[in-house]
């Protein structure tokens, strides 16, 4: 069985174009072989800039942590051998 490194880090915001930014600014730190797979959050503010929004992001982050996993693992399970 192969093993891969995967770092799946969480944007605890609603903003696709900061998702994006924070891949394009972590790929090419990651070495060989590392695969790079980000969460966001699905509800909260579009950027964390005040307590409010901090507070949102505290429950917005493990949700999405959750459903990051949960993908990650749906799409990585092997497939049935056959009968």
């Amino acid at each position: 069985m192969r093993h891969v490194l995967l770092i799946n880090p969480i944007n605890p915001n609603t903003s696709a174009s900061t998702t994006e930014h924070l891949a394009q600014t972590l790929r090419p730190l990651l070495p060989v072989g590392v695969q790079l797979t980000l969460g966001m959050a699905t509800f909260g503010a579009h950027y964390i800039a005040c307590e409010p929004s901090h507070a949102v992001a505290g429950a917005a982050a493990p949700q999405a942590l959750q459903a990051q996993v949960h993908s990650t693992l749906v799409r990585r399970r092997p497939e049935a051998a056959p009968s």
